[in-house]
């Protein structure tokens, strides 16, 4: 697992509203939380998932469904909106990468990519995963090209990895397959890489947080009150915050590390 982590903790402060609620509208208090943190955690994943588009080129949509929520419970008063992707958390704040389980990065070259251009996905036969497996199930004497069985003809060109002259390692493949040159380049192998931040999480979130906390509450709340099992109710106290914002903030944001990968939660 890895254990660079970056948290977003959001907490409401709800106290001026709780203190003022009757008996009966503390009943609903627990649900409307819930409920609330739930409905505004989707939206922030939503929110966080349109603004990749701008962020990154996308080429595969595994990344935008790898951005999970964990919801509220009655149990656990909290939620959380976080990513299966542990290299998104370096998108996220920036920094030294380094392979998670692996000896290098793997840094494709636009010859491993379709169109041989950068938005393109990766080629046929041009994951790392299967090129690792070609790599060490071929000796070192076996580098040189390989002869179809029984005919004069080469078989078709597999990768394999080289030393550079500045001193990288390279992963490349012959041009032809009746020919040791010219070779092309399909990854650099590097043991660490360097990140720049670029994707907005946490101000995304704190953003749909700060906008929509507060009417989704009190909209909950009125719902809450309006299907109640002993009858519809209205309270004139919540419809007025409602209508008028309170005399203080519903939602206090605070941004701080955590132990989680990109992710909000925190008590509400």
């Amino acid at each position: 697992m890895n254990e660079r982590i970056l948290g977003v903790s959001i907490l409401s402060n709800v106290d001026d509203v709780i203190g003022n609620l009757t008996d009966i509208e503390y009943k609903h208090l627990p649900f409307v939380l819930q409920s609330t943190m739930n409905e505004v955690a989707f939206e922030a994943r939503d929110e966080v998932v349109r603004h990749m588009d701008y962020k990154f080129t996308i080429r595969r949509n595994w990344v935008k469904r790898g951005v999970r929520v964990e919801k509220a419970t009655k149990q656990k008063m909290s939620a959380r909106i976080y990513t299966l992707d542990w290299l998104m958390s370096y998108m996220e704040t920036g920094g030294t990468v380094r392979p998670l389980k692996s000896d290098y990065l793997w840094i494709p070259t636009l010859a491993a990519r379709r169109g041989d251009s950068f938005e393109g996905v990766l080629k046929p036969g041009m994951r790392p995963k299967l090129i690792r497996r070609w790599i060490s199930n071929e000796q070192e004497g076996k580098k040189r090209r390989r002869k179809k069985a029984g005919k004069g003809k080469y078989k078709k060109p597999r990768p394999f990895m080289i030393t550079g002259k500045s001193g990288k390692k390279l992963v490349v493949v012959r041009q032809f397959a009746d020919k040791r040159l010219p070779i092309i380049p399909l990854y650099v192998l590097a043991k660490q890489a360097r990140q720049y931040a670029r994707w907005g999480f946490g101000e995304t979130v704190d953003e749909v947080i700060a906008k929509r906390f507060r009417p989704v509450f009190f909209k909950n709340f009125e719902k809450a009150l309006r299907t109640d099992k002993t009858g519809p109710k209205k309270s004139r106290y919540l419809s007025y915050m409602a209508e008028h914002g309170g005399n203080s903030s519903v939602v206090d944001a605070m941004a701080k590390s955590s132990s989680g990968l990109p992710s909000y939660s925190g008590p509400f």
